[in-house]
């Protein structure tokens, strides 16, 4: 009776798409547009990236004010990070049409793209800024 109880405890994980394994660090998302983005690191570090994502996404997620906010990659210039504790981020969101906002974020959360190098991920307490350079096609 345990054995039948494990078994489909580890089904329903299967079947529910939760994952017992930790991400593949290796594997990019598969993504709607393919942005290119040039991020500084908090240690001063720049890099050029494309195909990224946030979280697996291509918005951001957060609080502003008493309320969340999603924003879309598409409508950002760029993200001015500033490290609030050790599991939150501020960022300073500059639109494409000159309005910035502040949004409070994960900062244990991680951008992931394709640099000439391979495969990089940081989390964002670990980034500085992101600076959208380009949508270079979109599928």
């Amino acid at each position: 009776m345990k054995r039948r109880r494990i078994i489909w405890f580890f089904l329903f994980f299967i079947l529910s798409g939760f994952s017992i394994f930790p991400e593949d660090e290796n594997k990019l998302p598969s993504v709607v547009a393919n942005y290119r983005v040039q991020i500084t690191d908090t240690e001063g570090y720049s890099m050029e990236l494309t195909n990224v994502s946030i979280n697996n996404l291509l918005y951001i997620s957060g609080k502003h004010s008493k309320g969340d906010i999603i924003i879309d990659f598409k409508d950002v210039d760029k993200i001015i990070f500033k490290n609030v504790d050790e599991k939150k981020v501020e960022a300073a969101v500059y639109m494409k049409n000159n309005e910035s906002l502040n949004v409070i974020l994960n900062g244990n959360i991680k951008l992931k793209g394709k640099s000439k190098y391979g495969i990089f991920s940081i989390m964002l307490r670990d980034l500085k800024e992101i600076k959208i350079l380009e949508i270079i096609n979109k599928k």
